[in-house]
C-alpha cells in the first residue's frame, strides 16, 4: 500500500517495515560469533597480553580468521552441501560433514585449553608446592637425625680427656705403675685433641642446623601464602614462587653442610684404622680395641640416619594446551559445553536443514523415486513367476510340400488339397 502511494505521488503513512531475517542466517552469524569470541578469550590466557599492542594484533588477527573460517564453512555447509546431499549427490554431504568436524576440532582445541589454562596452571603449582614442602620436610628430618652425632662426638671426647688425666696421674692406660707424661699419655692427648676438635665442628653446625631449619619453614610458608594469593594473576604468582624455590634450594644447600655427616663419616674411619705405640703391642691392642669401640659408636649413629631419597622437585614449566586434556574430567562442565558450542551444534543443525529438505522433497512430490533405488532388469526378470511371464508368440506358418508318391497324390485328391 504504502509502495502504491508512493508511485501515485502520495507520501507514505508509515516507514516501510524491513523484511524480516530467517532464524537460520541469524543463527550462521551468531553461531560463528560467539565461537570466535571463545576463541579469543581463549587466545588470551594460551598467549597473554604481555606484547602489548602487538599482542593483541595477533589475537584479534587470529579472532578474526577464526570467524571468518566457521561463517564461511557453516554457511557452505548448510546453504550448499544440505541442499545437494537432499537431491542425491551424496559426495556434497560427506564434504560438508568432514569440513564441519574439521573446523569444530580446531576451534574446541583451542577454546576448551585457553579458557582452562589458568586453572590448570594453578593446579601443577600446588602439587610442586607440596612436593616443595614434603621435601623440606625430608631434609629437616634427615637434619634432626644427623644432629645425634653431636652428643656421641662429646662422649668420645669427654672418654679420651679423661684418659688423658688418668694416663697422667697413674698410667692407667699404659699399666707401667707411676705417672708421667710418656708416649702413651702424648698419643692419647693427640686423639683427645682431634675429637675436641671434631666435637666443636659438629657442635657449631648444630646451631647453624636450627637456623637454617626456621629459615626453611619461613620460605615454606612464604611459598603457600604466595600461591594462595589470588588478588595477583598465575603468571605474577608463578614468578615470585620460581624465586622462592631458588632460595629453598640455596637454603637446603646450607643445611647439608650444617652438620658434616661425610667428615665424621671419616673420623669414624680413622677411629678404625687405630694408631701404633712402639714397642708396644699390648698397649697399642688396647686403645685400638676402644677406639673400635668409639668407631662403631658414630656408625650405628650414621647407619640410623636416613639417606634423602627425595629429589629436589624441579620447577614445573608452563602448561600446555594438550596437557590440558589431560584434566577434561575435573573441567567436564567447560569441555562438555565447549564442544557442543563448536562441535554438536554445527552438525545438528546441518542435519535437522538436511532432514527438512528431504522431507520437502517427499511432500512435493511423493512418487518420485531417487535414482538408482528401483530394481535392475536383472532383478525383475528373476523376480518373475511363470504365471506372469508373457505367452511366446506364435511360429510363422509354411505351405507343406506337395508329395510326388501316387498314393500320396490320390490321397491329397480326396482330402481337397
Amino acid at each position: 500500500m504504502n509502495d502504491q502511494n508512493w508511485r501515485a505521488g502520495k507520501e507514505p503513512s508509515r516507514i516501510p517495515e524491513k523484511p524480516r531475517q530467517p532464524y537460520l542466517n541469524m543463527v550462521l552469524f551468531l553461531l560463528p560469533l560467539f565461537s570466535s569470541a571463545m576463541v579469543g578469550l581463549a587466545l588470551l590466557n594460551l598467549f597473554g597480553v604481555h606484547g602489548g599492542l602487538i599482542g593483541f594484533f595477533k589475537i584479534g588477527v587470529i579472532t578474526l580468521a577464526a570467524f571468518a573460517l566457521s561463517y564461511t564453512i557453516y554457511r557452505l555447509a548448510i546453504e550448499k552441501g544440505a541442499p545437494l546431499t537432499a537431491k542425491g549427490f551424496s559426495i556434497a554431504g560427506v564434504i560438508s560433514v568432514v569440513s564441519i568436524l574439521i573446523v569444530g576440532i580446531g576451534m574446541w582445541l583451542a577454546t576448551y585449553p585457553g579458557l582452562v589454562m589458568s586453572d590448570v596452571e594453578e593446579r601443577n603449582l600446588y602439587v610442586f608446592e607440596n612436593e616443595v614442602v614434603r621435601y623440606v620436610e625430608e631434609a629437616g628430618s634427615d637434619a634432626a637425625s644427623a644432629g645425634r652425632l653431636v652428643p656421641v662426638m662429646a662422649s668420645i671426647s669427654g672418654d679420651l680427656a679423661a684418659k688423658v688425666i688418668c694416663e697422667k696421674a697413674a698410667n692407667c692406660v699404659s699399666l707401667t705403675g707411676g705417672s708421667g707424661y710418656g708416649p702413651v699419655a702424648k698419643t692419647l692427648e693427640n686423639l683427645a685433641a682431634r675429637s675436641m676438635a671434631v666435637g666443636l665442628e659438629a657442635t657449631a653446625g648444630l646451631t647453624r642446623r636450627d637456623d637454617v631449619l626456621d629459615e626453611l619453614k619461613a620460605l615454606s610458608a612464604s611459598m603457600q601464602s604466595t600461591l594462595a594469593d589470588e588478588s595477583k594473576g598465575i603468571k605474577e604468582r608463578r614468578a615470585e614462587l620460581r624465586q622462592i624455590d631458588a632460595r629453598i634450594g640455596q637454603t637446603l644447600k646450607r643445611l647439608e653442610e650444617t652438620i658434616p655427616v661425610a667428615m665424621l663419616s671419616a673420623y669414624a674411619s680413622e677411629l678404625r684404622g687405630g694408631i701404633t705405640i712402639p714397642n708396644r703391642p699390648d698397649v697399642t691392642a688396647s686403645i685400638n680395641g676402644f677406639l673400635a669401640g668409639y668407631a662403631q659408636s658414630l656408625d650405628d649413629v650414621l647407619a640410623s640416619i636416613r639417606s634423602n631419597n627425595v629429589m629436589h622437585p624441579t620447577f614445573p614449566p608452563r602448561a600446555g594446551a594438550i596437557e590440558t586434556l589431560g584434566y577434561i574430567g575435573q573441567y567436564a562442565p567447560i569441555a562438555a559445553l565447549t564442544f557442543a558450542i563448536e562441535l554438536i551444534f554445527p552438525l545438528a543443525l546441518w542435519g535437522y536443514t538436511l532432514l527438512t529438505l528431504l522431507w520437502e522433497r517427499y511432500r512435493d512430490d511423493p512418487d518420485n523415486t531417487p535414482r538408482g533405488s528401483g530394481p535392475s532388469d536383472f532383478e525383475r526378470l528373476t523376480n518373475k513367476s511363470i504365471d506372469q511371464m508373457p505367452p511366446p508368440k506364435s511360429l510363422p506358418q509354411y505351405p507343406t510340400p506337395r508329395s510326388t508318391n501316387p498314393r500320396h497324390r490320390n490321397r491329397n485328391r480326396r482330402n481337397g488339397r
